[in-house]
């Protein structure tokens, strides 16, 4: 089922979060932008505050890629660590959202099905910023 109210993705990785309700997210916006307010006051007076980098090691290749993972610190542009931290905390808007039942795969392959079934009846809309809705 399509939603039309204003959810947020509130995310706790790259691979899990929770979606929440504007009323929900005003509060955690609140609470993030204080908690922000003060991390940004220790990283930006901090001399041991480096903008952190990562890569993968092509080899060996007997071990694996999590072991071949490494961070390095380039420090060529000092304005780069501040340009970091201001997305210490990620809160996007979740666009077409949609309530589904089911596994993962089962929930997914819903979802994509409606959101495709959407797309089309858009589809003969003259205005491109509609179509983007």
């Amino acid at each position: 089922m399509r939603i039309n109210k204003n959810y947020y993705n509130f995310s706790f990785g790259a691979w899990c979060g929770v979606i929440v309700g504007e009323k929900t997210m005003r509060k955690i916006a609140a609470l993030q932008t204080e908690t922000r307010d003060k991390l940004l006051k220790i990283l930006e007076n901090s001399e041991d505050v480096h903008a952190g980098n990562w890569s993968i090691a092509d080899k060996p290749e007997e071990f694996s890629q999590d072991r071949r993972i490494f961070h390095y610190v380039d420090d060529s542009d000092p304005q780069d660590r501040l340009l970091l931290t201001k997305e210490i905390f990620g809160i996007k808007k979740a666009g077409d959202l949609y309530f589904v039942n089911g596994k993962y795969i089962e929930a997914r392959l819903t979802a994509q099905a409606e959101h495709e079934a959407y797309l089309a009846s858009i589809s003969g809309e003259t205005s491109p910023e509609r179509a983007q809705k």
